[in-house]
C-alpha cells in the first residue's frame, strides 16, 4: 500500500508542479493515523488571479484511493485551516 500513495504522492506533486510559477508544494508527506496510513500534501496556487492554499489528504482502502480536499482563499487559509482538516481526516470509508 506503500507503493500506492508514494505512486499517487508523486502524480499530486506533478499536478502542482505543471502550475509552474503559480503552484507552490509546502509538504508532501505520508503520515500514520490510527486509520493507517495515508499522503498529505500543503500547497498553493494561483487561478484567475486569485490566490489559494490548500490541503488534500489521500486514503488507501481495498485498493481504492479516495483524495479530499481542503482549498481556502489564501488570506482566509489559517482561519479554517484546523476546521478544514479536521473535517478531511473525520472521513471515514464503510466495507
Amino acid at each position: 500500500m506503500l507503493k500506492i500513495i508514494q505512486k499517487l504522492l508523486l502524480s499530486e506533486v506533478n499536478q502542482i508542479a505543471d502550475l509552474g510559477n503559480n503552484g507552490k508544494i509546502f509538504n508532501s508527506e505520508v503520515k500514520q493515523s490510527t486509520k493507517g496510513k495515508y499522503f498529505r500534501m500543503e500547497y498553493s496556487f494561483i487561478q484567475d488571479n486569485r490566490k489559494f492554499r490548500g490541503i488534500q489528504l489521500c486514503f488507501i482502502k481495498n485498493k481504492k484511493a479516495y483524495l479530499l480536499t481542503f482549498t481556502s482563499d489564501l488570506n482566509k487559509f489559517e482561519q479554517y485551516k484546523n476546521i478544514g482538516e479536521n473535517i478531511l481526516k473525520s472521513f471515514n470509508v464503510k466495507n
